[in-house]
């Protein structure tokens, strides 16, 4: 359990890195633990990469604002079924 949550903090900072590079800021709450947890769990950072960017832009065009977790699962559910956003 130790390992797990140590793991689950280095993923965020990954997450932390992602966001700085793509957004100059820092994810919110729902973001870096979503997309930690998606690291943590196997999806490569790559691909992470690529869907922050095409979740968040999305968002951004259709609502004005960042991601709720809730529209972040949605969102890479549909990218991982290859349906696009």
């Amino acid at each position: 359990m130790v390992f797990r949550l140590h793991e689950q903090e280095a993923q965020a900072l990954e997450v932390d890195r992602i966001y700085s590079e793509h957004y100059g800021r820092v994810p919110n709450p729902a973001e870096r633990a979503f997309w930690s947890l998606q690291l943590l769990d196997g999806r490569s950072l790559a691909q992470a990469k690529e869907y922050v960017q095409l979740v968040n832009d999305a968002v951004f065009e259709i609502y004005a604002r960042q991601p709720t977790y809730d529209e972040l699962k949605l969102y890479t559910q549909l990218l991982d079924q290859g349906l696009g956003i």
